[in-house]
């Protein structure tokens, strides 16, 4: 892939980026460095994808994951392309294509308003971690212009330090006024123990050697196990998801 600076990239996204333009990027932190163009996943000749085009996008991709999922799921949503394959609501769409919450999916889908903002500018991968203190930049400012140039004085100079992370992201919105800094907070409470215990004792007693034992002694009940298993694992899976992103994992 051919490499281009900064100035480039800009040039290039600038069509696309539907915020309006802040100063001059130029100006920033990240001056002179080279870095790999981001590839703009929207519809920038102002056609609308099939809904099987948005799918092998979120399927296939593997350079900014956030970015080119939550816009795919954006026009999907938007343009009600779940309805050609049957699903009555965009929620049974992502539940059922993709095994997705509802919330999920439309946190994806807002955290394109921020990426977007600093993809040009990412030579990392921008993680929901990111966008969630972006986002609060951003609902912080008065408008777009300046939502955008506040996000891009933070953005660019916790990359000068290290990889960004949301805390470093937090700590420079803080510090440079664009953020108010968090109440002192009470020491928190045990963790409800009797829901974990509660939890482990459950997995213990489920007994797969034991299901394992009746599908095979009872066949007309195989695929019966076979779904209840595929639910339950899809669930768990699906909720270790969420509280892998809620940790900023």
């Amino acid at each position: 892939m051919d490499v281009a600076t900064i100035g480039d990239v800009e040039h290039q996204a600038g069509a696309a980026d539907a915020t309006p333009t802040g100063p001059s990027s130029d100006d920033g932190a990240l001056n002179g460095k080279v870095i790999e163009p981001v590839t703009k996943f929207g519809d920038d000749d102002g056609r609308t994808l099939t809904l099987a085009e948005y799918e092998s996008r979120i399927r296939d991709v593997t350079h900014q994951y956030l970015l080119v999922v939550g816009r795919s799921l954006r026009a999907i949503r938007d343009n009600e392309l779940y309805a050609e394959e049957g699903y009555p609501s965009f929620e049974a769409y992502v539940n059922k294509r993709w095994e997705w919450s509802r919330q999920h999916a439309h946190r994806l889908i807002k955290s394109v308003r921020t990426a977007e903002i600093v993809a040009p500018h990412a030579e990392c991968e921008i993680k929901e971690g990111h966008t969630r203190v972006l986002d609060r930049i951003y609902e912080a400012k008065t408008g777009p212009g300046e939502a955008k140039t506040a996000i891009l004085e933070v953005w660019n100079e916790a990359s000068t330090l290290r990889r960004p992370t949301a805390d470093a992201l937090e700590r420079l919105a803080i510090a440079k006024g664009h953020l108010e800094a968090p109440k002192q907070k009470a020491a928190p409470e045990a963790a409800p123990l009797a829901v974990i215990t509660g939890m482990r004792q459950a997995l213990k007693a489920f007994n797969l050697h034991q299901l394992r034992t009746v599908a095979q002694e009872t066949p007309e009940a195989a695929r019966e196990i076979q779904q209840e298993c595929e639910q339950i694992g899809g669930a768990l899976l699906a909720l270790a998801g969420e509280l892998s992103a809620d940790l900023n994992e």
